[in-house]
């Protein structure tokens, strides 16, 4: 039997995508949902052998299909990395396993990463770590954010303020 149109989107759109065009859009977890039970499993095969430290789209893709599988991996890749993609690492980890000590390491990389200088690249960190922290429930999530409202670094300032619409996407999950 031959693989499904979603299955070869899953691999033409998410696991080829190596280049900036590919990419520019985000990372397109939505694809999964449209694979079945069976092409979920395949899928999880493929994202795992391809985890590591500089490419958080495999990351994204296990938390978002709740990977058991990958704990001890992300785990493992959580102490390796920093910044951004320690981030989003612990929230894959707290998407699969609700461990709540995960905001506490994107809360603290929200303070190491943190600059007042819209021309540092730890200012592009920081607009994913807001968006990763938003995903959290907990009050000091929500607190850091009101936080980076008021940051100096315009564009921390402006992703800080789009978190209440980005939450909307979460509220029936």
């Amino acid at each position: 039997m031959g693989k499904s149109t979603a299955y070869k989107n899953f691999i033409d759109q998410f696991l080829e995508a190596n280049d900036w065009l590919s990419r520019k859009d985000g990372c397109p977890v939505e694809l999964l949902d449209k694979l079945t039970e069976n092409e979920k499993q395949l899928a999880e095969g493929e994202l795992l052998k391809r985890l590591k430290p500089g490419d958080d789209w495999p990351v994204r893709g296990l938390g978002h299909i709740r990977s058991k599988a990958a704990l001890p991996e992300l785990k493992k890749l959580l102490m390796k990395t920093k910044g951004s993609m320690r981030a989003c690492i612990a929230l894959a980890i707290w998407k699969i396993s609700k461990d709540d000590s995960m905001c506490s390491v994107v809360l603290e990389e929200s303070h190491k990463r943190y600059t007042d200088n819209d021309d540092s690249t730890k200012t592009f960190e920081m607009i994913d770590i807001i968006f990763f922290l938003a995903e959290f429930p907990m009050e000091a999530a929500r607190h850091r954010i009101a936080e980076l409202k008021d940051s100096k670094n315009y564009l921390i300032s402006y992703n800080a303020q789009r978190v209440p619409e980005y939450w909307r996407q979460f509220i029936n999950e």
